[in-house]
């Protein structure tokens, strides 16, 4: 039986609910654990992947910090890494991933259908970010929006560079799960903790978790 250590309060009850009724442990420690899972909330500090920040952008540093810091352990004790909403954008961005910091469009309260890019299945799942992970080198894609939903999409310039602007993107993939082997991190932007555990956005969630932690 697997164990699982939640970061933080934000959403505890609803990841502690969905992970329980799957079958696994709640530990209390990042040692105890098999899988770290990083919850939903407020942006990310654009720091972690070199941008301005966007007139848009709404962060907490207290969280950020104490996020940062259990990325770090969970990294170098060798845990499985496992991120939604902004827990998947966290993870994305510390593993070499960029963001749009600001998306048209996109985030809906309901579902849409995201493209399983290895088998072609269409699955339907949430959707309420108004940020986007940005795929690095590193990651591989395991999911997309089916079609382009967004208008617009804005990144800021570089940190090092002078004065922070806004630039809009134009691009053909909108991002809604990656991973990257170097740092076991499996990052999803949907919400699965949301719906009803037969859900297909639930369980495609737990599919492909599992499907990875077995690979690593």
């Amino acid at each position: 039986m697997k164990k699982v250590f939640i970061v933080g309060t934000s959403f505890f009850h609803q990841f502690h609910s969905m992970y329980t009724k799957r079958g696994y442990t709640i530990v209390d420690s990042i040692d105890e654990a098999d899988i770290v899972q990083f919850t939903g909330g407020a942006d990310i500090s654009p720091k972690f992947y070199n941008q301005h920040e966007h007139p848009a952008t709404f962060t907490s540093p207290g969280r950020d910090r104490e996020e940062y810091a259990a990325f770090v352990e969970g990294k170098q004790k060798g845990k499985f890494l496992a991120g939604v909403c902004r827990g998947g954008q966290l993870l994305n961005a510390l593993s070499g991933g960029n963001m749009y910091q600001d998306v048209k469009g996109h985030g809906i309260h309901g579902t849409h259908d995201m493209l399983d890019v290895e088998t072609g299945k269409l699955v339907p799942v949430s959707s309420l970010h108004h940020q986007m992970m940005i795929v690095g080198e590193r990651g591989i894609l395991l999911g997309k929006s089916s079609v382009m939903r967004s208008s617009r999409k804005f990144m800021m310039t570089p940190a090092h560079e002078e004065p922070g602007e806004v630039v809009d993107v134009d691009t053909d993939v909108e991002v809604e799960a990656c991973f990257y082997p170097s740092t076991k991190a499996f990052c999803y932007q949907p919400h699965p903790e949301f719906v009803s555990s037969d859900h297909p956005c639930q369980q495609w969630y737990f599919d492909k978790l599992e499907e990875l932690y077995a690979q690593v």
